[in-house]
């Protein structure tokens, strides 16, 4: 069984988001008709849609009932759902109000900014490096693929935004 991605943008066509990282490695180039088996789904929602947000990850849950178990889990500023198969992760849609070093200003911008990509909502390019670089600096600076990313986009960057967040543009060269 496989989940209907595009089913899901539907549910959230109206709404305010953005998938953040899925130019990466492992996002296959026919996204979102097929997906990486045992990977996420970064969404950056505004942080007023959250409880929408849960209510339409559960809808989207049901259809999938008797195919995958499911677990959903509340995090810090946002929730997962988990779909497993015999206890391993099959996909998971992981629904955040923003990312650690990120303040609510910039998730704003970065969702009223978005561009749209197929049947779903990106952040430009000037906001993605930001995201990166902070999943970077989360993850302990063991995914290259972010700092890569951030070297091959730098002539889109604002430098401005860059400094008033707190990157460090000495550490991405």
């Amino acid at each position: 069984m496989k989940l209907d991605l595009r089913h899901f943008f539907h549910l959230i066509k109206n709404t305010s988001y953005i998938l953040v990282k899925i130019d990466t490695p492992y996002v296959p180039k026919d996204f979102p008709d097929s997906y990486a088996i045992g990977k996420d789904l970064d969404i950056i929602i505004n942080r007023h849609d959250l409880t929408f947000f849960r209510h339409i990850l559960e809808k989207y849950a049901h259809d999938y009932k008797d195919d995958f178990e499911m677990l959903t889990r509340e995090v810090d500023n946002g929730v997962r759902l988990r779909f497993e198969k015999k206890g391993k992760l099959h996909f998971q849609l992981d629904v955040s109000c923003g990312v650690n070093g990120v303040d609510e200003s910039f998730v704003e911008a970065s969702i009223r900014n978005r561009k749209a990509i197929d049947d779903y909502f990106v952040a430009e390019e000037k906001y993605e490096i930001i995201y990166r670089y902070f999943y970077y600096q989360k993850k302990k600076k063991k995914k290259k693929y972010h700092l890569n990313y951030i070297r091959k986009h730098i002539l889109k960057a604002d430098k401005d935004l860059m400094s008033k967040m707190g990157v460090n543009l000495d550490e991405i060269h």
